[in-house]
């Protein structure tokens, strides 16, 4: 009579469970809604004394989330209070453990959905990149790209994939890392066609590179290194090509480091300058950082030296103030920095105007192409105006101010038989030549590095739209569709 009632102690202790099972289920979905709400904020969860008693001054965003919720809340209310009130340690789900078990968890379903996006999209090109976290630990970073097709829908998606070390620095080593890691996701490196890195010589080398080891596993991978990445590497080349383009970029960075490091220097010069003078980034892949700096110090260069000038002669300043005013106003009033600041300025206006376009979203590839070719063209036609303008703007700017252009005397050790090119040479004869050195290493560096990128225009260019419009002959369209299913082994 019991069993067919329902009227057991079984029955009993079951429901029990039953219940305690459904509370428990409450509680962790509220748990997990604070989870999901921080992590999509991008939030810090924890805080400097965690707690949960009410006197606690800050608690760190989680637990202070779990409160707030708690006011209106019930379940949330009822289990707060049963954890305040338990004499001894008990379960709250609460700690920081459970904190990145759920972040975890989360993370390993968002990837395996995009892994099955990528699998049912077949083909995909791979990016990878490492740098040191804060506990130098060197860490790999995973992108793949790929195309989406749903619902008659196509996107182009870039998704993140996972962070993981990096233990080797060889590029053999790399890659068998790369290979391993597309293995453990359930990719195969057949179906990869396309591969980006970093212009490090272990990855974008090209012949015992990164790019070059998996083209030889799989011959459909093209390299395409960062336009952006290239270009910047151009310039950091040209630069230092000789020693007064690094002392130049040199002596800006000491010029801010010097004004930022004291308020009563900044004050005075923002009493002389409407616009401050700006750092030099000391990465060489943020040349628009270069830019600005240049730019912002051409600009105000006669206010940048009355603020020196001030305080050098200052009454009030002490040793040190006025010994590296002078310093800086010694190497600031030159005719060779004058020249290469004047030099500089419109050459890294027309770069960064030219990454800038290149960071646009919905670029083509011969838009890319055809901006990265004005670029070359500008500095082809430009070189010996860039070079003289220069010259005579910083020769103006020496009368001007009263600066003296000497004759310097080189004086070098002669082999015998060897004839010395610099003796007898001005200084501004020897910046002059100098600058068109670094011009045309600049141009050389641009025309090497946009390779690629013309290469990938010749291959693809003719799948754009303005091809396909402008293109009046189907017959060499069909030529070109035929060239290009035999380049991928389809008749």
């Amino acid at each position: 009579m019991r069993l067919h009632l329902n009227a057991t102690l079984d029955h009993t202790r079951l429901l029990l469970i039953d219940q305690s099972t459904a509370k428990w289920k409450d509680i962790l979905k509220r748990i997990y809604d604070c989870i999901m709400f921080l992590a999509k904020q991008n939030l810090p969860f924890r805080g400097h004394r965690e707690s949960l008693t009410e006197d606690a001054c800050n608690s760190g965003n989680f637990l202070e989330l779990i409160k707030l919720l708690s006011k209106y809340d019930p379940v949330l209310r009822e289990h707060l209070t049963n954890v305040q009130l338990a004499e001894k340690k008990t379960t709250t789900y609460l700690s920081p453990q459970i904190q990145n078990e759920f972040i975890t968890l989360l993370g390993i379903n968002v990837r395996k959905r995009i892994i099955a996006d990528v699998c049912a999209a077949k083909y995909f090109a791979i990016m990878f990149d490492s740098t040191p976290d804060v506990s130098h630990t060197d860490q790999m970073s995973e992108i793949i790209r790929y195309v989406s097709i749903k619902e008659g829908k196509v996107d182009i998606k870039e998704s993140f994939i996972d962070f993981f070390p990096l233990e080797g620095k060889t590029a053999e080593a790399i890659t068998n890392v790369i290979i391993a890691k597309l293995c453990e996701d359930g990719l195969d490196i057949q179906n990869c066609y396309g591969q980006g890195y970093d212009n490090a010589a272990t990855m974008a080398g090209i012949h015992r590179g990164v790019q070059r080891r998996i083209l030889d596993i799989n011959q459909h991978a093209i390299f395409m290194p960062c336009n952006n990445h290239s270009l910047n590497l151009a310039g950091v080349h040209a630069a230092g090509i000789n020693p007064n383009a690094v002392t130049f970029f040199g002596t800006i960075e000491r010029i801010f480091v010097y004004f930022s490091s004291s308020t009563h220097r900044w004050d005075v010069l923002k009493k002389h300058a409407k616009l401050t003078v700006k750092r030099v980034s000391d990465s060489d892949t943020r040349w628009s950082a270069k830019h600005d700096a240049v730019s912002a110090l051409k600009g105000n260069l006669d206010q940048v030296i009355t603020a020196l000038e001030e305080l050098r002669d200052g009454a009030s300043e002490n040793l040190a103030t006025k010994g590296d005013a002078g310093a800086l106003l010694t190497c600031t009033m030159s005719y060779t920095f004058i020249a290469y600041l004047f030099f500089w300025e419109p050459v890294l206006k027309e770069i960064n105007y030219t990454q800038q376009y290149l960071q646009k979203r919905g670029l083509c590839l011969d838009q890319c192409a055809t901006k990265m070719s004005s670029l070359s063209v500008y500095f082809t036609d430009e070189r010996d105006a860039l070079v003289s303008n220069s010259s005579e703007a910083a020769q103006s700017f020496c009368d001007d101010k009263g600066i003296r252009v000497d004759r310097r005397v080189r004086r070098q050790r002669r082999m015998p038989r060897e004839q010395v090119r610099d003796d007898g040479l001005t200084v501004k004869q020897e910046t002059c030549r100098a600058l068109l050195e670094i011009v045309d290493r600049l141009l050389a560096e641009v025309e090497k590095r946009s390779g690629n990128l013309r290469d990938m225009s010749d291959r693809f260019g003719f799948m754009q739209p303005s091809h396909l419009l402008n293109e009046r002959n189907d017959e060499r369209i069909k030529k070109q569709i035929q060239n290009f299913s035999l380049l991928y082994g389809y008749a």
